[in-house]
Formats: structure tokens, C-alpha cells, sequence
């Protein structure tokens, strides 16, 4: 909110180009310090690749070396932390503007029956950025994220870091190039007049702020609007957070492999979906009735899919175990107490044996003693699962129809993301023409601001899915990362919570469907000033 009353004040007395080009630098600074904070890190991940490298056996040992829980090391941590959170915080402060006041700029240069069409432009160019996002996190997860070490393992191992500051290096350099353009910017275009004046020494006072923001939550189309993009942002960020995650553990994918198939797929079709409805609903004209008519019923449609999504999956992987507590599986058996096992690393083995199969969270919980190759010998653990071999391979037990299952959901996700975004840009038309002009840059700002707020609930949903893990990181007496889930439970929960929000959305909208006839054409051409 304190960002909006400076994006609100730029709009308001023709700085609007600048304030843009401002902002693209405010996020460049962001991805240097995001920088500083892999710098600041890298001789805490060398000692600790080190380590690694120094125990790669990890099978059954009486004594083990003892973790190293010294306090020297958190620091660092601690910094890194602090500077992602300022990093995040200026981003959010360069990107409002560049949503609300950037398109505002453009909607008052363009002729509203135009509009349609520009705004499926300008989305359709959002998306590109995510799709970009996903192909250069496939290229760079692939290589380790410190350049000056091997660290002896692959990327399909469980503690593999990839290249992930990469990114931040090309966008911080394709940040400061757009940036100059934006600031060339006339104050406004030529051969348009500006829908709204301020008179000569007026300004924008905190007073006249307030009384915008009364008129807004007045407007009972306006607020169902929040209230529909919120359920509707719940509903499809909590699958996108969660996606790469899951099919990595459904489908037994590598973090790269997750990231390509999660994102590149369903992010193209996002993006012919909105450039196909942007010309669409330019060409057609279709009033507000049919505006959100249609999109409760894509919405409908939307929340089947989700349902739909439930049914790709493979075998479910069982992981060997003495029971269940509080804190998940019981690794521990009478076989390899004596083997100072910990659940610090996850380094999977697959016990095969004919038709029955099963894995071991490491080959220390499996009782090996001896390692030829990729392959653990001397297992004391296999007995007590009626297995006859005494030798476990490294990694997950192959399952030859689960990419067959990977490719029907990274297939069907693409086709469900084409039909229900059809009318993208129909949002942001009757967020603009359901209001008064002069509230347009205050209300873009407050949308943004009311939405980010209730964002923050997206926490919950990762914390109801971490329910179903089983097995979780324990380093230090302190809990980590989640292993190993509870596939089934995981993917429940993740597409039937993202159905909830989605049907709850789609209630929003059929009541402003019941309340369109209070808007106007919302493609009448405003009176040039």
C-alpha cells in the first residue's frame, strides 16, 4: 500500500513512463543481491560438497564421524536469508507499477475497443517470461551450481544443487536493457488526448487517496472481483508451487526433468490461450453478461480438470519401514540398528527381487556393508522383506509405465490450461471499466496490494501438503527438507485443495454475473480531453 501511494502520485502527474523504467531498475538491483547472496555461500556449500565427497559410501558403519552442529556455520545462512527477503521486497516494490500503472498507460492510449487486443499482447507477453523461466531452468539445473567443483554425483541424486543463480544473472542484464526504452517514453502518445486531467499546481494528497478507496469498497462488482482473482490465484498458484515438486516424486523424475515438463508445456498454452481470447473478444465485442457468464462456466470447467489430473500416476513406491510415528516412517529396524544411520542425505536404493520390489531410504537403512559400482553389497536388511538377494542398486526401482503416465499428464495439464484461459483478458477489462476513470490507477494498485496481502495464505497450502510426507530431513536435531511423501495422500490434497478454490472462484463469478447488468459497454470510447 505505502508502494501505491507513489504509483498512484506518478500516474497522477505524468510520470508514469518513468516510473516504469525506475522500477525495471528496482528489480535488476534485486538480482544483484540475490547474487551476493550465492557469493556469501559459497565456502559454506565447498565444505559441505566436501563432506559429501568424504563419505560417498553411506552403507551400514558402528561408528559414524558425528555431524558438525558448530554455530560458526549459520551466519552466512542467516545473511543469505535476510538479502533474499530485501531482494523479494524491492522486487515487489519495482513490479507493482510496472502492472498497474503500465497498463493504465496504455489503456488511456488506445482506443477501448482496441483494448482487447493490447491487453492479450501484453499478457501473452507475461507469460513468455515464466516459459523463458523454465527452459533456462532445465539448461541450468542441469550443471552444478558451483562451477569450480565436480561434486561426485549426478543430477538424479536427492542432494544435486543445480545452477539455480544463473537466471538471476540474465534477467538482471535484460532488466537494465528494457529499462532505457521506458524512460525515452513520451509523457503521453501522440495523437491521443489523456482521459483525465490535473489541473496546473494540483496535487495528489493523501485525503483524495482515501476517498477513491472508499468509492472502490463501495463497488460490489469490484470487490467480487478481488475476491474471484484471490480464489482464483489460490487456485492455480498452490498447483503451479507445488507441480515440479510433485512429479518429481510421481513420475520419479530428476529436478530438471520436473521443471521442463511442469512448466514449459502448460506455460505455451497459457499463452495461446490468451492471444487467441485477446482477438477474440476484440473481434466479437461480448458484453459483460456474456463476459462473466462464460468465465464461471470456464471455471467449472477448470475444477473438473483438476479432478481429472488425479488419475495420471504410477505404482506407488513403497519404502521400507517398521511402522509409523508422529514424525512419519520408522526407519529402524533390528537389522541396521548398529549402522548409525541418519536421514541427512536421501540417497535411495531399489531391492529387486523377481516381481517383488521395494526401496531403502539409503543403503545404510538396507544394512550394506560393501558397494561394487552402483551396486550395494552384503545387505543384512533384505531377510526380513522374504527377499533372497543380498544386494540392492542405487537410485528408485525402474517402472516402465510411469513416463507413460508423466506424458498423459504433461499432455492433458497443457489442454485443460487452453480452454479455461480462453478469457483471460476479460478480467482485466471489467477490472478497468467497473470502475470511474479517475479511480483507474488507484484501484489497478489496490487490486495488486489486496491481492499480494492474502497471497501470503499460499504458505498454508505448502504446509498442508507437507502433511503427507514421510520422511523428513533430521540434521542437527533440527527438521529439513521432506524426503520422501506419501504420494497418493500428495496428490489428493494438492489437486483437490487447488479444485476447492477454484469452485469458490467460480461462485464469485456467477455473482457478478448476476450484478453485470449495473456495467456499462465496457467497450464505449471515453471522452477525449
Amino acid at each position: 500500500m505505502i508502494v501505491q501511494i507513489c504509483v498512484e502520485k506518478a500516474a497522477a502527474t505524468d510520470e508514469t513512463q518513468q516510473s516504469v523504467a525506475f522500477n525495471l531498475e528496482l528489480i535488476n538491483f534485486k538480482s544483484i543481491i540475490v547474487e551476493y547472496f550465492f557469493i556469501i555461500s559459497w565456502d559454506e556449500k565447498q565444505d559441505s560438497m566436501s563432506s559429501r565427497n568424504s563419505t560417498d559410501f553411506g552403507g551400514c558403519e558402528s561408528e559414524r564421524k558425528p555431524e558438525d552442529c558448530g554455530v560458526d556455520d549459520r551466519p552466512p545462512t542467516i545473511a543469505a536469508i535476510l538479502l533474499l527477503v530485501l531482494g523479494s521486497f524491492l522486487k515487489g516494490c519495482g513490479t507493482v507499477p510496472c502492472t498497474t500503472v503500465g497498463m493504465a498507460y496504455m489503456d488511456d492510449n488506445v482506443k477501448k475497443e482496441k483494448a482487447p487486443m493490447y491487453f492479450g499482447i501484453i499478457s501473452t507477453s507475461w507469460m513468455l517470461g515464466p516459459l523463458l523461466g523454465y527452459l533456462m531452468s532445465y539448461s541450468f539445473l542441469k550443471y552444478h551450481e558451483d562451477p569450480s567443483t565436480a561434486p561426485g554425483f549426478g543430477p538424479q541424486d536427492p542432494l544435486w544443487i543445480g545452477r539455480w543463480w544463473a537466471g538471476f544473472v540474465l534477467q538482471g542484464v535484460l532488466l537494465m536493457v528494457c529499462a532505457v526504452p521506458f524512460a525515452l517514453f513520451p509523457r503521453w502518445l501522440p495523437g491521443r488526448a489523456r482521459a483525465t486531467k490535473v489541473k496546473e499546481g494540483e496535487e495528489i494528497h493523501l485525503t483524495g487517496l482515501w476517498a477513491a478507496l472508499k468509492r472502490l469498497i463501495k463497488n460490489p462488482i469490484f470487490m467480487l472481483l478481488i475476491i474471484y482473482d484471490t480464489f482464483w490465484f489460490y487456485g492455480g498458484y498452490g498447483h503451479n508451487m507445488m507441480l515440479p515438486k510433485y512429479m518429481e516424486n510421481q513420475f520419479r523424475l530428476s529436478a530438471s526433468e520436473a521443471s521442463i515438463l511442469s512448466g514449459t508445456p502448460s506455460n505455451s498454452a497459457l499463452m495461446v490461450a490468451t492471444a487467441i481470447g485477446g482477438y477474440l473478444i476484440s473481434k466479437f465485442k461480448p458484453n459483460a453478461k456474456y463476459l462473466t457468464g462464460s468465465i464461471t462456466v470456464l471455471q467449472v470447467i477448470r475444477a473438473i480438470g483438476f479432478f481429472i489430473l488425479m488419475i495420471p500416476k504410477c505404482e506407488i513406491l513403497q519404502m521400507t519401514n517398521y511402522g509409523l510415528d508422529e514424525q512419519g516412517l520408522i526407519l529402524e529396524g533390528p537389522c541396521n540398528t548398529n549402522c548409525s544411520c541418519t536421514t541427512n542425505a536421501f540417497t535411495s536404493v531399489c531391492a529387486r527381487d523377481g516381481k517383488n520390489e521395494t526401496i531403502f531410504f539409503s543403503p545404510c537403512y538396507a544394512g550394506c556393508h560393501g558397494k561394487i559400482n552402483e551396486t550395494f553389497t552384503n545387505c543384512s536388511c533384505l531377510d526380513s522383506y522374504g527377499l533372497e538377494e543380498n544386494h540392492v542398486t542405487e537410485g528408485f526401482c525402474f517402472d516402465h509405465g510411469c513416463w507413460t503416465q508423466a506424458l498423459v499428464y504433461t499432455i492433458t495439464l497443457p489442454i485443460i490450461v487452453l480452454i479455461v484461459n480462453l478469457l483471460n483478458v476479460a478480467d482485466q477489462i471489467i477490472r478497468l471499466r467497473c470502475i470511474e476513470t479517475e479511480d483507474k490507477s488507484v484501484a489497478l494498485g489496490t487490486f495488486e496490494a489486496v491481492t499480494s496481502l492474502f497471497a501470503l495464505f499460499s504458505m498454508f497450502l505448502g504446509g498442508v501438503v507437507d502433511s503427507a510426507c514421510l520422511v523428513w530431513e533430521n540434521s542437527c536435531g533440527q527438521t529439513g527438507n521432506c524426503w520422501f511423501y506419501d504420494i497418493t495422500k500428495f496428490n489428493y490434497l494438492m489437486h483437490g485443495i487447488s479444485a476447492l478454490f477454484t469452485g469458490l472462484a467460480a461462485i464469485s463469478m456467477f455473482s457478478m454475473f448476476c450484478l453485470s447488468k449495473r456495467m456499462n459497454d465496457v467497450y464505449k470510447e471515453g471522452e477525449d480531453i
